[in-house]
């Protein structure tokens, strides 16, 4: 699966805008991700503003480069909260204790192969998601 992402200045200098080209049939999840994410991270989701000049920039970014402290831990929690599920009901789908769960979002248990091949499956998404960025 390909996806690119191109990187637009604003006129006020502080702010970059972010373009994302991914697989149509994959939009939905990713958008929802990416919102958790944000949201995860104190961000408000807004929609463009239309009749914005844009500058193009063709350099590509690693996620890494755009979010730093990334890891599996605040990726699980995002989609937890993008899918809009407490703990115990993400516990329940995955046939584990919340306690577990709790300690996979912070980062005190790492995310096995098993339990990143049941968070693919339930988010649709590959389960190297969970394990690495």
């Amino acid at each position: 699966m390909l996806a690119h992402m191109k990187t637009l200045h604003t006129d006020d200098s502080q702010t970059a805008e972010i373009i994302l080209t991914v697989p149509v049939n994959k939009t939905p999840a990713i958008t929802e991700a990416i919102a958790g994410m944000f949201r995860f991270a104190g961000y408000e989701i807004t929609t463009p503003d239309q009749g914005k000049e844009e500058f193009d920039d063709d350099k590509l970014y690693s996620i890494e480069e755009i979010f730093p402290d990334i890891c599996p831990a605040k990726i699980l929690r995002g989609f937890r909260l993008s899918y809009e599920l407490d703990q115990a009901e993400l516990a329940e789908k995955l046939g584990i204790k919340q306690s577990r769960l709790s300690e996979m979002e912070t980062g005190k248990r790492p995310i096995s192969r098993k339990m990143a091949a049941k968070l693919g499956k339930l988010f649709d998404m590959p389960p190297k998601t969970f394990i690495t960025v």
